[in-house]
């Protein structure tokens, strides 16, 4: 099916559905990287958009907290979302740290312990490993948590909000002032993403936008942030 999209020249553009079905996985290495509207191939020099969407709508959901002096980590900053978030955040002046267990030839790079996330405000995850994100390696005012994870539990036939995980652990939840739930977290910021890309893809001018906090959510887990986009009038 896909060389048959590939070929097509009535589709502009195709998005893969993630996390693709077992045996799939390897589907969007064979995407025509020009018709990547979600920019998940490897191929950076010929897709559609520089970063993928999940990238773009991390750094916008960060954007609205990463004030003066707020320091930032990715958890996972090695992996190709990670690498996203951190060179959009570079384009705009903010210089994130990176923790992950392979050596990243960055100078933000702090090592692969977990308990150097205490030194952050902002610690955004992009590991996509359940529970990874524990209490013990936290300090009690962290200022927000993005959990990017998104883990579909083993022998399960439907997605559902109570067969996926994120990152974060439930010890880790009271140690934030606010963190992004799985699912329904990022998932619609990136898919305003998408649908703005749509939008350019058809010559159709989209107003700028950007996400605000819209209500909060208590738990017994924590605060969990409510989100909404925003147009400029």
């Amino acid at each position: 099916m896909i060389d048959s999209l590939n070929k097509d020249t009535n589709i502009g553009a195709v998005i893969v559905q993630s996390p693709p079905p077992k045996g799939l996985e390897n589907i969007v290495k064979k995407l025509n990287p020009k018709k990547d509207l979600d920019a998940l191939s490897g191929d950076k020099k010929n897709r559609m958009f520089p970063y993928p969407a999940t990238s773009e709508g991390i750094v916008r959901i960060v954007e609205p907290f990463a004030e003066a002096g707020k320091k930032i980590v990715v958890v996972g900053g090695g992996g190709f979302i990670g690498e996203g978030v951190i060179t959009m955040l570079k384009e705009k002046g903010i210089k994130p740290h990176i923790i992950d267990p392979r050596v990243i030839d960055d100078p933000g790079y702090q090592g692969k312990d977990l308990a150097l996330m205490k030194n952050y405000d902002i610690i955004i995850s992009t590991v996509g490993k359940e529970g990874l994100i524990k209490g013990k390696d936290l300090k009690d005012d962290h200022t927000l948590i993005v959990d990017t994870g998104f883990v579909p539990l083993e022998n399960v036939d439907k997605l559902t909000s109570k067969n996926v995980k994120g990152d974060v652990d439930p010890t880790a939840k009271n140690k934030t002032k606010f963190v992004t739930p799985v699912p329904g977290g990022t998932g619609p910021v990136e898919m305003a993403v998408l649908m703005e890309r749509v939008a350019k893809l058809f010559g159709i001018e989209v107003p700028s936008w950007k996400v605000e906090a819209d209500d909060i959510e208590n738990k017994e887990d924590g605060a969990r942030l409510k989100l909404k986009v925003v147009f400029d009038k």
